[in-house]
């Protein structure tokens, strides 16, 4: 009979991602793993969760960072671990529903210890792969991963976890002010972000699937523009684009691209990287497409009040028709997108 225990896990190893400039096919200096601690005790909260990336490239973790943990398999997220501390080093506090030494028979096979950053609760567990999501729509954080977007896994016969990174991602920098968003899309329209199933192979995590993807990701940055001369990361699954990926940057009803034509090989573990992406833009131009949103309810309220043409999206056009808003709503956590609406001159919540 299984029942509920407490354990002291020694555990560990975050591993942490390499910047690649897309002019060299050098690649930049290693990152080393760093050590982490759970200490599991009982520990009830709902909290943000983020990894700060140092300005050496290491990996910290953050007070409030939270992770799933799955023995052998699971559902709802498994069971989620907190930490209080902030460093290299975290103690991670929480409690799991079932409890060996690991190593033990699964349905024919090895039972694992399963870990997961950031804490997922709609993550999954089979012992042999983990589900989790990449989003469409990213938090982009000045000099840092985006609050909760640096996936990472581990998985482990007994306590002691080696956590990995699954993502690839692009990096940049810019000198111009008063940029309010950025899209990153592979020309070739190859699925980055979705609902992904992990595995490990080697010992090193695979992304073996993809379902309900997105081949655009939309980068917004905490409070409202993009910081001159700080870094900010798109995180996504490994994968080639093979006739290459642009970045579209945009200010109020102005957009501009930053062109990339050739095949591009984005690898696990590794950044490529462009210092002062705004020196190399092409013209700016009026802003033409769909408006992002970052909230579904808010997007639904949209498309329900003013897609005049019904094609799910909030073109610049319709944005720019709207002079009212009366939002009847609850459920809305962001109105990133109604700086959009240039003619908007009064709305209600």
């Amino acid at each position: 009979m299984r029942k509920s225990s407490r354990f002291l896990a020694v555990s560990a190893m975050l591993a942490v991602s390499c910047s690649v400039d897309p002019q060299q096919d050098t690649l930049g200096p290693s990152m080393t793993e760093q050590a982490i601690v759970i200490e599991a005790v009982h520990d009830d909260g709902d909290v943000d969760t983020k990894t700060v990336r140092n300005g050496d490239g290491s990996v910290s973790w953050q007070s409030g960072d939270q992770i799933s943990l799955f023995f052998g398999s699971g559902s709802n997220g498994g069971s989620a671990f907190t930490t209080n501390d902030s460093g290299k080093t975290a103690s991670f506090t929480g409690t799991i529903s079932a409890f060996t030494a690991g190593g033990e028979e699964f349905d024919g096979g090895m039972t694992y210890f399963w870990g997961l950053y950031p804490y997922d609760p709609n993550a999954t567990c089979d012992n042999s792969s983990v589900t989790t999501s990449l989003s469409s729509v990213q938090r982009g954080t000045a000099g840092s991963f985006s609050p909760g977007q640096h996936v990472t896994i581990a998985r482990s016969e007994n306590l002691l976890m080696s956590f990995k990174s699954v993502v690839s991602g692009f990096k940049f920098t810019l000198q111009t002010e008063g940029i309010e968003s950025a899209v990153f899309h592979p020309l070739g329209d190859e699925p980055v972000v979705g609902d992904i199933t992990i595995s490990m192979s080697d010992n090193l995590p695979e992304i073996t699937s993809m379902v309900n993807s997105s081949s655009e990701i939309v980068l917004v940055p905490d409070g409202g523009e993009f910081e001159v001369g700080k870094d900010y990361y798109f995180e996504f699954a490994p994968f080639t684009a093979a006739g290459g990926f642009e970045v579209v940057f945009y200010k109020g009803n102005q957009q501009a691209t930053f062109p990339y034509g050739s095949s591009r090989t984005f690898s696990r573990n590794k950044f490529t990287s462009v210092a002062d992406i705004d020196t190399r833009l092409g013209e700016w131009t009026i802003r033409q497409g769909n408006i992002p949103f970052e909230d579904a309810n808010f997007k639904a309220y949209c498309i329900n009040n003013f897609d005049t043409d019904g094609d799910g999206e909030i073109s610049i056009d319709e944005a720019e028709a709207v002079t009212e808003m009366d939002i009847l709503s609850d459920n809305i956590t962001s109105l990133y997108g109604i700086n959009f609406f240039l003619n908007l001159k009064s709305y209600n919540i």
